[in-house]
């Protein structure tokens, strides 16, 4: 399901339309500047046919699925959220997106309990992703309450 979500995203769209231009499309977790980011993987693959077809092999059985967004936590937060949306709509998928306010996004932060996607700064501040590994995908990480962060 999440492979089907990740190839419904045209990443490319994202950086010309909402960053003028001014970004690059990912090609993994580690982001670049950060130490072990590795160049030669090509960018996070954008195919809708290929997005439907594995939306199907998964049983997607037209669930509701959220994402959830403030409004300037992270820059362009709401507009990405929205466009997001609107490409898996376009693959079949019943998503709705939720803003919270930022004081709601700290609790659900330490509580672990989002109901869907949220918006996430996988870069790390030290220039090692490890951190950010730690943090996200560690048995008490946030990626362990099987939700999925955006960013």
């Amino acid at each position: 399901m999440k492979q089907a979500l990740s190839l419904a995203i045209d990443r490319e769209a994202i950086v010309k339309e909402l960053w003028r231009g001014r970004g690059i499309v990912p090609n993994g977790p580690v982001a670049k500047g950060d130490n072990h980011y590795d160049a030669s993987l090509p960018p996070l693959a954008y195919n809708p046919a290929e997005a439907k077809e594995r939306l199907k092999k998964a049983g997607y059985k037209n669930e509701e699925i959220f994402i959830e967004t403030t409004v300037a936590y992270v820059a362009q937060d709401k507009a990405m959220a929205e466009a997001i949306a609107a490409m898996w709509k376009d693959i079949g998928v019943n998503v709705k997106v939720e803003v919270v306010e930022y004081s709601v996004r700290a609790q659900k932060n330490r509580e672990k309990s989002f109901k869907g996607m949220w918006w996430s700064d996988p870069t790390s501040t030290l220039g090692d992703p490890d951190g950010m590994m730690w943090r996200l995908l560690s048995p008490a990480g946030r990626w362990t309450t099987g939700v999925m962060p955006l960013g």
